[in-house]
């Protein structure tokens, strides 16, 4: 069964972008958010297996985001995608309960680890 995921940023040609990185190693993306309130709504309907998470969006930023679906659900597995990659910005992301940040431009392969270690077994 294909893992199900919530792809989450403010640009949709990042968006498109992810979209076309995942669907091509055989993930499905259930769906997309333009902020981080929409990204909380989605996460209580679908319930994907990952969200894929901008941490720059109006409305509510990544972080904040995280730490509501993290709240819903302490098992929730959330990866940030962002152009900020300072050891500040990673501690952030880690505390929300993010397992890992990608940085922006995202690199396929980059991406593409970084979901199979979300989903390697313990």
């Amino acid at each position: 069964m294909k893992k199900r995921l919530l792809l989450v940023d403010d640009s949709e040609p990042v968006r498109v972008d992810l979209r076309s990185m995942v669907e091509s190693a055989d993930y499905e993306v259930v769906g997309e958010a333009g902020d981080g309130a929409q990204a909380v709504a989605l996460y209580r309907e679908l319930r994907p297996d990952l969200v894929l998470m901008d941490l720059l969006m109006p409305v509510l930023n990544g972080i904040e985001a995280a730490r509501q679906i993290r709240d819903f659900d302490p098992q929730a597995r959330i990866i940030a995608v962002s152009g900020l990659v300072q050891p500040s910005v990673q501690a952030a992301t880690l505390d929300a309960g993010m397992i890992a940040l990608v940085p922006k431009p995202v690199e396929e392969r980059d991406l593409l680890a970084e979901l199979a270690a979300a989903f390697a077994p313990l």
